[in-house]
């Protein structure tokens, strides 16, 4: 069982927002100076009313030796607090990468993927080959 937040308070002061989960029926790859940093085809996109579609890659289609847990925490109202990941092997503290730990029951689906962002990596898809 997948331990889950009640519901967002987001959703309740904001009834109109929209949030849509979907699995992906592509193949994907993120890379990071040469580095490929995420590969699969067990993507769910997250839809979200005022924001671009966002890939969430389970964690075993993520090189996670090739990322760090950062300092860094934010809390959005629909989908609970987010904990960031930065390059392992570089000194700088930016992070690249996200996923929520606990999530609230809306947004299940993502809760311990890993979402990148995409100014600061190559995202890019394809059709599954038959």
């Amino acid at each position: 069982m997948i331990a889950t937040l009640g519901t967002s308070p987001g959703s309740s002061r904001y009834p109109e927002h929209e949030i849509r989960i979907e699995q992906s029926n592509l193949q994907w790859e993120v890379r990071y100076r040469g580095q490929n940093l995420a590969s699969g085809s067990e993507v769910l996109m997250l839809h979200e009313s005022g924001f671009e579609p966002v890939a969430y890659f389970p964690r075993d289609q993520v090189n996670q030796e090739l990322l760090r847990r950062s300092d860094s925490r934010t809390t959005c109202p629909f989908k609970g607090e987010a904990h960031y990941l930065a390059v392992a092997n570089e000194d700088s503290t930016q992070d690249i990468a996200w996923f929520y730990p606990k999530v609230y029951k809306q947004v299940a689906g993502v809760r311990n993927r890993i979402a990148f962002y995409t100014n600061l990596v190559t995202i890019s898809s394809k059709p599954i080959s038959q």
